[in-house]
């Protein structure tokens, strides 16, 4: 089996158990929180964004959701000033390939996703549901 290279790679790997090895094994539909228009934005990860994260493994990946619903419902009780992050929820069928994913806190439809290299997420993540 290929080794796939993940975004950030050099900075999780300085991480104990990171990304963890529990990566859930098959196709999996996700839904996740962006801002329209799609851009590389709604794909940077927490770690990037705030220093006090850099440590923490799975604030290097996406988080992401098992259900539309859960989604939608997570996102309509953010604070306000992520509110003016996120305004909308896109959809991406993730497969083996494209990256580490794997279930995540205590939410046990919340996911986090760990993109390979190549994996480009404005391409492939669509948008299905915005501020209306």
């Amino acid at each position: 089996m290929e080794t796939i290279k993940l975004k950030h790679e050099d900075r999780i790997k300085a991480l104990d158990n990171c990304p963890s090895k529990a990566n859930y094994n098959g196709d999996l539909v996700l839904f996740r929180w962006v801002k329209t228009p799609i851009t590389e934005d709604s794909f940077t990860p927490h770690s990037l964004l705030r220093e006090k994260l850099k440590s923490m493994c799975d604030a290097w990946g996406l988080s992401v959701y098992q259900c539309l619903e859960e989604a939608e419902a997570e996102l309509k009780n953010l604070t306000k000033r992520n509110r003016e992050k996120y305004n909308a929820i896109a959809v991406c069928k993730i497969t083996n390939s494209d990256g580490v994913k794997y279930q995540s806190g205590r939410n046990k439809k919340h996911f986090t996703f760990f993109p390979n290299e190549d994996f480009d997420c404005v391409a492939k993540f669509n948008l299905i549901k915005g501020d209306e």
